[in-house]
């Protein structure tokens, strides 16, 4: 059904990149729109939900001149690899100042408290509010990510790293500038066992004093439908767009808010462009899961090279099927046929 409607009132539920990518856009785009946006402040000294700030380059330098923003203005690191364990692989990396980054999107404007919006005299209302799907059904809270970061002092760390370890999650060390980097962990398993994994590794880093703290819950697997429900229209993480692999989420929700525009009169047109461009994102997740529980083999990730092309595309790494067999073969994760 075509919902065709000029001088629309919206209220953007979330200032992440999505929400804040979706602002600018009608802004910019759309001015006869009148938009407003809401959040609540996250309680750590940045005031934004917890995140590597890592993301492909290529794809942001395109989104950023799309809104008129100048891309260099964001990035704090650029890399041309990263290191999976101790794989090289080559890669298309931008480490960015993200709270930079949506304060420049919103202009300076500071979101108003969502308390304080009537939700019924809004044209439209879009969930960018994450896991938390506050105005779309909820995920099954089972299926959750438990994660932990730290903002601390490691200066042997100028690529970004990640780890996947054998208790149904991953870790990662994204450098940021003058030896700080972001070391994080997410399991399955709950909170403590990813606070675990984080102080390992702050301790085989032999990370300095921590800066800054975070705890958040991540969807990693896959998109999930409803994408819209009535005048509800979700986004980013809130319709499950994050790599279940890298964990990357800044790109996916930007991307989604462009399609909502391109889309914005339809939105069953909208819910496929989002199917089209990430039902990828369901097999990446059955995949990780088969290598993290050894029940992958070697044949059954040879015939699904066009998803780890489309994750490597997205996640801003070069698929390269040699470093990705030589990692598995490292830690013993095909089973043989």
């Amino acid at each position: 059904m075509v919902l065709i409607m000029s001088n629309q009132k919206v209220a953007i539920m979330g200032s992440g990149p999505g929400g804040s990518y979706l602002y600018s856009l009608l802004r910019k785009k759309k001015p006869e729109i009148e938009t407003s946006i809401f959040d609540i402040p996250a309680d750590n000294i940045c005031g934004i939900k917890g995140c590597a700030w890592g993301l492909n380059y290529s794809l942001f330098s395109g989104l950023c001149q799309n809104i008129g923003l100048i891309t260099e203005r964001y990035v704090l690191r650029k890399c041309d690899h990263v290191f999976l364990e101790d794989v090289k692989i080559d890669a298309d990396i931008a480490v960015i100042d993200k709270p930079l980054f949506i304060h420049d999107m919103l202009s300076g404007e500071i979101p108003r408290n969502p308390l304080d919006a009537n939700t019924e005299t809004y044209d439209r209302i879009i969930d960018a509010t994450g896991y938390k799907r506050a105005y779309l059904s909820s995920f099954p809270a089972s299926r959750l990510l438990s994660t932990v970061q730290y903002r601390t002092i490691i200066p042997s760390v100028s690529v970004p790293h990640v780890f996947i370890n054998d208790k149904s999650g991953y870790a990662w060390i994204f450098p940021l500038n003058e030896g700080e980097v972001h070391i994080g962990a997410g399991s399955l398993d709950g909170i403590q066992e990813a606070m675990r994994e984080v102080d390992k590794l702050c301790e085989q880093y032999k990370a300095g004093a921590i800066l800054c703290s975070c705890q958040e819950n991540l969807w990693h697997d896959g998109p999930v439908s409803p994408v819209t429900e009535g005048k509800i229209w979700g986004l980013g993480e809130s319709i499950g767009l994050v790599n279940p692999v890298s964990g990357a989420g800044i790109i996916p929700a930007m991307i989604s808010a462009q399609l909502m525009l391109e889309n914005w009169d339809d939105p069953q047109k909208y819910e496929l462009s989002i199917w089209k461009r990430y039902s990828y994102m369901i097999k990446e997740h059955d995949i990780a899961v088969k290598m993290v529980n050894k029940k992958l083999n070697i044949i059954e990730l040879l015939n699904e090279i066009g998803t780890l092309r489309a994750m490597s595309r997205d996640a801003g790494i070069a698929p390269q099927l040699s470093k990705i067999k030589e990692y598995s073969r490292i830690k013993g994760l095909f089973y043989q046929v």
